[in-house]
C-alpha cells in the first residue's frame, strides 16, 4: 500500500486527480472567517498536491467541488445506468399507447418492415373530372366510322367522321365508299376493324365501285360487317 494521498503508477491521471480531489475536500477547512459553513476556501498546500510545483492563484468554491464531483460521476455511471433503463416493447401492455399518444408525422412508413403495414379498404370512386380540351385537327385527308343502319346497310357515323359520306354494299361482303372532296383515284386506305367486328377487311380493286369510291371487301367471310371499320385516307 501507498501512503495517505499517494498513489501507485498503475493508476491513469484521471484516477490520480480524483483520489487527490477527495483527500483535499476531506481536509478542507469548511468553515470560513465569518463562521459559516459553505464557503470552502483551499489551503495552499491542498492546492500544491493537486497542481504539483506549478502554483494557482484561482481559488476554488464549495460549489465548484460539487460540480466537479457530478460531472465525474455523470460521464463515468451515468450512461450506463440511463442505457439499462431504456423501456422495451415487450415491457409496454397490449392497447396502453394509442394514437393520441402518438405525435402526428413522427411515424412514417420508413420506421416499419416491409410487410408490416397492410393496405387498407379502397376508397370510393371519385367523381368524373372536367372534359379536356378539344385536340388540334387530324392530318388526314379524310376518316370516318362505318357502321350498320337500321336497314342493315353500312353508314358513316356523321359525329365521328370528317370527309366520308356516302357508303353502300354492291353485294355481300363488299362496301364501296364514295371518294371524299379533293380526291378522285384510289389512295391506300387504313382500315382497322372495331366495334367487336369479327372478320377482317381490307382494300380491294374498285371493280364493283364504278370508279368513283374505294372497295372494301372482306376476306374472312362471306358476310356483311357487324360491327365497326375504321378508315381513314392519310
Amino acid at each position: 500500500m501507498q501512503p495517505d494521498g499517494c498513489m501507485s503508477s498503475r493508476h491513469t491521471p484521471r484516477v490520480t486527480f480524483i483520489s487527490r480531489l477527495l483527500n483535499t475536500v476531506a481536509r478542507a477547512d469548511l468553515r470560513g472567517a465569518d463562521g459559516r459553513i459553505g464557503h470552502l476556501k483551499f489551503k495552499e498546500t491542498s492546492v500544491k498536491e493537486l497542481n504539483g510545483p506549478r502554483r494557482v492563484a484561482r481559488r476554488f468554491t464549495y460549489a465548484n467541488v460539487v460540480a466537479t464531483l457530478a460531472l465525474i460521476l455523470a460521464v463515468g455511471g451515468g450512461s450506463a445506468y440511463a442505457a439499462s433503463r431504456l423501456i422495451k416493447g415487450n415491457q409496454i401492455a397490449k392497447g396502453t399507447i394509442t394514437g393520441a399518444n402518438i405525435k402526428k408525422s413522427t411515424l412514417t412508413s420508413k420506421l416499419f418492415a416491409k410487410g408490416t403495414l397492410r393496405s387498407g379498404p379502397a376508397g370510393a370512386t371519385g367523381p368524373a373530372g372536367p372534359a379536356g380540351a378539344a385536340g388540334a385537327p387530324g392530318s388526314a385527308i379524310a376518316y370516318g366510322i362505318i357502321s350498320t343502319n337500321t336497314s342493315g346497310n353500312p353508314a358513316f357515323n356523321a359525329n365521328l367522321s370528317k370527309g366520308f359520306t356516302t357508303a353502300y354494299s354492291p353485294q355481300t361482303g363488299i362496301i364501296c365508299v364514295a371518294y371524299p372532296p379533293g380526291v378522285s383515284t384510289n389512295l391506300p386506305l387504313s382500315i382497322n376493324e372495331a366495334g367487336s367486328e369479327p372478320d377482317h377487311w381490307e382494300q380491294v380493286s374498285p371493280a364493283q365501285c364504278g370508279g368513283t369510291g374505294f372497295e372494301i371487301g372482306n376476306i374472312s367471310a362471306t358476310a356483311n360487317h357487324t360491327g365497326q371499320l375504321a378508315i381513314s385516307v392519310p
